[in-house]
């Protein structure tokens, strides 16, 4: 089983969009516009993930809730809407979900995780943690409040929604997590894999002999 550790590079990857998430305070739409797009940009240009996609699958997924939900959408610090739809959740959520999948595979290529299974599952420990660490830091550190009285999820004093609500943010990711994990990725990856598996094998001095 090979194993990878995560690269350098990752790392200050997702430390210097971390001090970004905490300056938000100051100007958090400009910063949100400004985080997503070296986050994007540097998966997609140097991390060579099919950024598109991914966007793709997150934006249908919040598209969808949105649609259910988005009257619960009202900020005061940088409310902007299109056609009634909020356009921070809107596109926070396939923008954060590009990064999940790419945190998903870089961790999971380090402990040796391969399976679509395994790779779902070892996301979904990884998202809801960092879903909590981004509210919460959202809601003390850069004051993204709704104008709304919901209670808070438990004693973290954040994700003041409706419950049903609170109910899709912790399925969401495992949705998107299903999807690139559980299908895009089966269809991409697998069969690349099982050729590669075929040529080794007929080079094999085993098959040689």
């Amino acid at each position: 089983m090979n194993r990878r550790k995560l690269p350098k590079g990752d790392i200050l990857f997702f430390l210097g969009l971390l001090i970004l998430f905490f300056l938000w305070g100051v100007a958090p739409g400009a910063l949100f516009v400004v985080t997503s797009a070296l986050a994007l940009g540097y998966l997609h240009f140097v991390s060579r993930e099919d950024v598109p996609l991914h966007f793709a699958v997150g934006l249908l997924i919040s598209f969808g809730y949105l649609c259910i939900f988005r009257n619960v959408y009202s900020y005061g610090r940088f409310d902007v809407k299109l056609l009634s739809f909020p356009l921070f959740p809107l596109f926070a959520w396939p923008t954060a979900f590009c990064l999940l999948h790419y945190l998903t595979k870089r961790v999971a290529e380090s402990v040796g995780v391969v399976s679509a299974g395994g790779r779902v599952l070892l996301g979904y420990l990884l998202y809801v943690p960092c879903l909590l660490f981004v509210e919460y830091v959202g809601y003390h550190v850069a004051g993204i409040h709704l104008e709304s009285a919901y209670p808070s999820l438990g004693f973290l004093d954040c994700m003041h929604i409706p419950a049903p609500l609170k109910a899709v943010y912790f399925g969401n990711g495992l949705l998107f997590l299903l999807i690139v994990f559980g299908i895009l990725d089966e269809r991409h990856i697998m069969p690349v894999s099982k050729a590669a598996r075929s040529t080794e094998n007929a080079h094999s001095p085993e098959r040689n002999e």
